[in-house]
């Protein structure tokens, strides 16, 4: 996503060139993005918790999309130079946060089996038993 932003700053392009082709590397990064960020919310929620997580992390998202625009107008209406450093260090300070609150990853190997074990016990196996065909009614 960051490459279409920089695409926006590409003039030479042409303006309504550079703004289709940054829109279009944008929509693709966010597709891609979107999409796999809500599962790892998912895969990372206790299975109890599952909507109060995907609640927060809408929330969180949808929040900073709807805040951006009128935070960003007023400072810029009130120091033009000042917005982008400005962003670049709330960016900077929201990826040390995120770095600082990450938990450990569970092993491979024990992730697996956890899984394993709940979907044998949420699911478990049905033993079928086959009728003789000297039984069966004709």
């Amino acid at each position: 996503m960051a490459v279409g932003f920089v695409i926006f700053g590409l003039t030479w392009l042409g303006v309504a060139v550079a703004a289709v082709v940054a829109m279009v590397v944008l929509t693709a990064g966010e597709v891609l993005y979107k999409t796999t960020a809500t599962a790892h919310v998912l895969d990372a929620a206790p299975s109890h918790l599952v909507g109060q997580y995907q609640g927060l992390y809408t929330g969180a998202a949808t929040s900073g999309a709807m805040l951006s625009a009128p935070l960003g107008g007023i400072v810029y209406a009130a120091a033009p130079g000042l917005l982008w450093p400005l962003c670049g260090v709330v960016a900077g300070v929201g990826a040390l946060l995120a770095l600082a609150s990450a938990r450990p990853a569970p092993s491979t190997r024990s992730r697996t089996r956890t899984r394993r074990h709940r979907h044998r016990r949420s699911h478990p196996r049905r033993r079928t038993r086959t009728i003789p065909t000297s039984r069966v009614s004709r």
